[in-house]
């Protein structure tokens, strides 16, 4: 018999949350469990619940490591040489809105997880908000509004929204939203 090498806590953690992450991908995530997720890693429940004493613990860390991730997307996009365009492209080109859909539901089942996304959210709304300051004039105010963050609110909603039709097959006015955002992301950034 091939003795198991021992994994760094890095490593076991990552492949915790690559097996949640699968989990939550192919089965949704009311069926998330601690021992659900140990199987999928190939790994004792005990050593993940060494980690994560609670599968909201687990929940709470592999979602606070998604929101790190994408907030280091969204610093690199404003850095790019056309912000509103890197932002946009970052939030509409993911594959699918089902694993985000799936961890918006956990925020309903798990107040602690719900913090989490309103203040990951409230951040990324900020950060948009921020790189719109000043660029809204009455020719760039293609959602009728020169708000900062009302345009943040509706900029981040459609991408959402696309995103999430995408993953469940809803295409009916998609193309049509994506041809007013990308407009209005033109009068934008030429006024920039």
């Amino acid at each position: 018999m091939q003795k198991r090498r021992r994994l760094r806590p890095e490593q076991s953690k990552a492949l915790i949350f690559e097996a949640a992450e699968r989990l939550i991908a192919s089965q949704g995530a009311a069926s998330l469990t601690v021992r659900g997720i140990a199987a999928e890693a190939g790994m004792n429940p005990s050593l993940v619940r060494y980690y994560y004493e609670s599968t909201e613990d687990l929940l709470i860390a592999f979602f606070r490591q998604m929101a790190e991730e994408h907030s280091r997307k969204v610093e690199e996009a404003l850095c790019a040489p056309h912000p509103l365009r890197a932002l946009w492209n970052l939030h509409t080109r993911a594959p699918s809105g089902l694993l985000t859909m799936e961890i918006m539901s956990l925020g309903h089942r798990y107040e602690s997880i719900r913090e989490e996304l309103v203040r990951h959210m409230d951040a990324v709304r900020k950060h948009v908000s921020r790189a719109l300051q000043d660029k809204l004039s009455g020719e760039a105010s293609c959602f009728g509004t020169n708000s900062p963050s009302g345009a943040a609110f509706i900029f981040l909603a459609t991408a959402a929204a696309l995103i999430a039709d995408r993953g469940i097959g809803i295409h009916s006015g998609n193309a049509q939203a994506e041809e007013i955002v990308e407009c209005w992301l033109d009068k934008v950034e030429s006024a920039m």
